[in-house]
């Protein structure tokens, strides 16, 4: 057995068993057709700039590689703290106000829920499989397999760490600071296929590189370096949507400002002195109907003039995404037929 350490995690690879090699693999992809991909991925992806897809390639590289089906058991023993929750009764005093007594404080019974924390260690394992491609050139790929058994190994546990750690069975009401003590990669079995591997530079519009590797029989991007995407909120606006904006902040700051007097602190330690003071009930009730007045006028703000301009901005946003999105499929069909490629839109 080989094993390595990873982030404090011992991965332990049994020797591999089995190797199918399959050397002749059906090739349907074109060279056309991969240009069609790559065109189709950029123009389809709504995150990147309308003419993202208006590429040109550099030589198109075609290289053998080995795509590996890997199968096998994965052990995992790990170790956490669990919880369990019980219920605490508590008593807690809060002041409350008396017209005869005055301040004073009453305990009041509460309840909260606490944890009772113990260490745990488990044990793990299911059947996963992994699939790894080397775009490099390997002339005898039984000997390459056995002196790389252990990095293909650890692939099988990479992965699947995501399902692995969803299905760790961890008792207790709740966990935390669960970690590997070691991984076991056992019972592995693993294919090779030969493939085809188209490798190019495609340049952008401003003349800008990037980098596209494809696997031609698994139809699956190897690499694929795009555009940074874009900001849907940069998108050009007309002047109306921008105005709209600026009503709405307004709206914003009329509503705080009729909000502000009754839910203020200052009005509230008003209320509490008028209302212990047997000269100051009239005056109380007064500045209780005036909060209750903005009170409403707010509301009515928020829903009648608020609401409706939220429905107007949603609309013209809406409208501006459609848009772009027709501007790309237009762009789309236009670069496919510049490259001849409008056969297969």
């Amino acid at each position: 057995m080989e094993s390595t350490t990873v982030k404090n995690t011992t991965i332990i690879a049994e020797d591999i068993k089995n190797i199918h090699v399959i050397n002749d693999v059906d090739v349907k992809c074109s060279i056309d057709k991969f240009k069609e991909i790559v065109i189709r991925k950029l123009g389809n992806d709504m995150s990147l700039p309308i003419d993202a897809c208006d590429v040109t390639f550099s030589n198109i590289n075609k290289v053998y590689g080995y795509s590996f089906i890997i199968r096998g058991i994965v052990e995992i023993h790990y170790h956490c703290s669990i919880g369990y929750a019980y219920k605490d009764i508590y008593t807690e005093y809060e002041e409350k106000y008396d017209e005869d007594l005055g301040w004073y404080k009453t305990p009041v019974t509460k309840t909260r829920t606490l944890y009772k924390w113990s260490p745990y260690n488990g044990v793990f394992q299911n059947k996963y499989n992994s699939y790894v491609i080397k775009d490099v050139e390997i002339n005898n790929v039984n000997s390459y397999v056995k002196e790389n058994e252990l990095n293909l190994s650890r692939e099988l546990f990479f992965q699947n760490s995501d399902k692995i750690s969803n299905n760790l069975k961890i008792p207790g009401d709740v966990n935390e600071d669960y970690d590997f003590d070691s991984i076991i990669c056992k019972n592995v079995e693993i294919s090779a296929f030969k493939l085809l591997i188209y490798k190019t530079n495609y340049i952008d519009k401003h003349g800008q590189s990037y980098l596209v590797s494809y696997d031609a029989t698994h139809d699956m991007f190897l690499k694929f370096n795009s555009p940074k995407p874009i900001n849907k909120t940069s998108l050009p606006k007309p002047k109306e949507l921008n105005d709209l904006y600026d009503q709405r902040e307004l709206i914003h700051r009329k509503i705080n400002n009729l909000e502000k007097f009754p839910n203020s602190t200052a009005t509230t330690v008003i209320k509490i002195i008028l209302c212990v003071s047997i000269y100051g009930i009239p005056i109380f009730i007064i500045i209780q109907i005036i909060c209750k007045i903005l009170e409403h006028k707010a509301y009515k703000v928020r829903t009648n003039e608020l609401d409706i301009l939220n429905v107007k901005i949603n609309g013209i946003e809406k409208n501006i995404e459609n848009n772009f999105k027709k501007e790309k499929e237009e762009k789309l069909k236009e670069v496919l037929k510049k490259n001849n490629l409008v056969k297969i839109i």
